[in-house]
């Protein structure tokens, strides 16, 4: 949530005070892309390894190259030192100038020791005049204490590791920062919005037999403090046509008839399952048969399931097929304490409580939506998304259109207490829920209302 937020979180309080002297006295940094100006090898090495361990890039613009002069100082890795024949601290100065000016550099770090010929009081004073004309971020060390050098305005370390951290957490904050710029938060539910690829939404599936009219979420919760809501509940279907959300065309069956009526109208292959989605496990034993082609094997499978699960299939789904590569799970949480959250990670029943693979604040915006995508991608082995795979990337769009709607039905509906959407089976541009659940419940005042926004 902090660093959603754009805080910068920091391991100790002199790192706070470091990273709080730099940003009041240095310009805001456009990117990583740092450039390290030194009159020792052995440092601008350390501070060039210290400094992507930061997730900074260390750079050696190409403007620098006729200031430097051949082999008179060392910037970023080149190893071009030698021995000066004099202390003066104008070749330092034309060049930390030349390379803050390059379009290739976004921060500067100033490594530059205190020698026979470039003491302390002329390194202040050089040091001074490149943070009065420079506007770009900069850091200055040198291996010495920090008392010995004091520029006002300029941070100053005596270790490279320390110059980097605190550089490489202003970098971090101006991406934050431009990211933050552009953003457009997910608002209110969009009632014509456009099916999700190949998939149907429930709002245009034809339900099998009756099913009353949906009624408000006010009217749900007219007598109740808290109602949760499954696939089986006659309420269900309305309220993810209202919520904007797809789901995998099914009917709801209590005997053999309705299961063999709801089949000739959703068509094979088919899936039968116990009304109960949080109970399901993999088979006919779990609760789920899947892979139904026609109508013997949907008798049979109903018979087989009637006889072993007893009152379990007194209700009972039966829904179209999706044949996927993996699963996922979508889950959105609203509380009052700590306001509204959407977590991604690995689907269905043989995962359990695994723990989220992402988790993100809302509001959300099409960055931080593409973030948690992106997160699924990089646990390609646990959810079957294959980042390689033509299908993958069109199950990719539609986990990103999933998550966009979660929000959407967030940002419109207080009392949406819980969502959870487990399975979602990835298949391209059919990629669908195929179970959701919804716990609705009376919300209380939250007092973070008004206050959490993209800038």
């Amino acid at each position: 949530l902090l660093q959603q937020a754009g805080l910068i979180l920091v391991e100790e309080v002199s790192q706070l005070a470091d990273q709080a002297h730099l940003a009041a006295n240095q310009p805001l940094a456009r990117g990583n892309r740092v450039v390290i100006v030194s009159n020792a090898s052995s440092l601008s090495r350390l501070a060039a390894a210290a400094c992507r361990r930061q997730g900074l890039e260390v750079v050696v613009p190409s403007s620098v190259a006729d200031v430097a002069g051949g082999d008179s100082v060392l910037i970023g890795d080149l190893d071009t030192v030698s021995l000066m024949p004099s202390g003066d601290p104008d070749a330092y100065e034309r060049l930390a100038v030349a390379a803050a000016f390059s379009d290739e550099v976004d921060l500067i770090l100033l490594a530059l020791a205190p020698t026979a010929y470039l003491p302390v009081d002329k390194l202040t004073g050089l040091l001074d005049r490149l943070n009065r004309s420079i506007d770009k971020p900069m850091a200055a060390t040198g291996l010495v204490s920090r008392d010995a050098i004091t520029v006002d305005g300029l941070p100053t370390f005596t270790f490279p590791e320390e110059a980097a951290q605190v550089l490489g957490r202003h970098a971090a904050y101006g991406r934050w920062r431009q990211e933050r710029a552009t953003a457009e938060p997910i608002g209110e539910p969009m009632s014509t919005a456009e099916p999700i690829g190949t998939a149907e939404p429930i709002s245009t599936a034809e339900p099998i037999g009756e099913q009353p009219a949906g009624e408000s979420v006010d009217r749900l919760l007219a007598d109740v403090d808290q109602r949760r809501l499954t696939l089986s509940d006659p309420d269900m279907a309305p309220l993810l046509a209202e919520l904007n959300l797809p789901i995998a065309p099914f009917a709801v069956v209590s005997n053999e008839a309705e299961a063999m009526a709801a089949a000739e109208q959703l068509g094979y292959p088919l899936a039968l399952k116990t009304a109960g989605g949080s109970v399901r496990s993999v088979g006919e034993s779990g609760g789920a048969a899947i892979d139904l082609h026609n109508s013997e094997g949907l008798v049979a499978a109903y018979r087989r399931m009637s006889e072993g699960l007893g009152d379990a299939m007194d209700t009972a789904i039966v829904q179209r097929m999706v044949n996927s590569t993996g699963m996922v799970r979508i889950d959105l949480s609203q509380d009052s304490s700590y306001g509204s959250m959407i977590t991604v990670g690995a689907g269905g029943s043989a995962i359990g409580d695994a723990p989220p693979i992402a988790r993100r604040f809302l509001p959300l915006d099409d960055g931080l939506v593409a973030e948690l995508v992106e997160a699924l991608s990089a646990e390609a082995t646990v959810v079957g998304l294959d980042t390689a795979s033509r299908a993958d990337t069109a199950s990719r769009a539609v986990l990103a259109d999933l998550i966009t709607r979660v929000c959407q039905a967030a940002t419109g509906l207080d009392n949406l207490m819980n969502l959870t959407l487990n399975p979602v089976l990835l298949a391209g541009t059919a990629t669908v829920p195929v179970d959701i659940e919804v716990e609705l419940g009376v919300a209380t005042s939250n007092q973070l209302a008004g206050l959490r926004h993209l800038g």
